[in-house]
């Protein structure tokens, strides 16, 4: 089992204002008030089933001045990935919108932005996977202190990172699909959540700065390989879904 993760990068504006990729794939999330949730973050996502792959790549290659990244990553024992989006910037301050309407506002200084993933299956259908994810910003270590660990007590420096359990979300994906995850045009609006998980910042200033920005989707495919023994030969046959 692994994660197939597409980076595609545009101008600014290019997913954002544009509804075409989101019609193709427009799968829903099980529930209705976590998709409320992100979309007030800034966060939007949908499902894909193996059948949308070609006519989004046919999209998505319309657009302009399009780069794609991919990132091929196993999960560790616990079934976890840890997805680096990259750096934030110097000093990034967002604003969070909690599930009762509160809204905090947050300051990091050199700060990474990750999403941490997880599949799993609830049933006995192996073609049932759940996908759940989870953003996460973390600062550079602190100083050192101890902490308990499995072999007793260590000296280690502390982690600076702040989870957003209240922002996970599931997804199921069937086979041969895939999760979409992008922006909403309300990250340029405010400095929500998802700003740093999306947009790239350009180091200029004022107009020009905005004129060089540039924004970022995420096709996440889970690859669920399958071991089968042949009848007619020794040894065994091998598929995978969602490649």
């Amino acid at each position: 089992m692994e994660f197939k993760v597409h980076r595609i990068s545009a101008p600014r504006g290019v997913f954002t204002t544009q509804e075409a990729i989101w019609k193709l794939v427009a799968g829903k999330l099980p529930s209705a008030a976590s998709t409320m949730h992100l979309a007030d973050n800034g966060f939007r996502a949908a499902v894909g089933l193996e059948a949308h792959r070609q006519a989004l790549l046919a999209e998505l290659q319309s657009l302009p001045d399009l780069r794609i990244a991919v990132d091929q990553v196993v999960p560790d024992v616990q079934r976890t990935i840890e997805l680096e989006i990259g750096a934030c910037g110097e000093h990034q301050v967002v604003f969070y919108l909690d599930r009762t309407g509160g809204l905090h506002g947050m300051d990091f200084v050199q700060a990474k932005a990750r999403l941490r993933l997880m599949l799993e299956w609830r049933s006995v259908n192996p073609d049932e996977l759940w996908l759940r994810l989870t953003p996460e910003l973390e600062e550079p270590p602190g100083p050192m202190r101890w902490e308990m660990t499995p072999s007793g007590p260590q000296m280690a420096p502390e982690r600076r990172s702040r989870t957003f359990e209240e922002l996970s979300f599931d997804a199921a994906i069937p086979p041969g699909g895939f999760l979409l995850l992008g922006p909403t045009p309300t990250v340029y609006d405010r400095p929500l959540l998802a700003r740093p998980f999306f947009i790239e910042e350009s180091a200029q200033a004022g107009a020009e700065a905005a004129a060089e920005s540039r924004e970022n989707i995420y096709v996440i495919s889970p690859i669920l390989r399958i071991v089968t023994p042949e009848p007619h030969a020794p040894g065994s046959g091998a598929t995978a879904r969602g490649e």
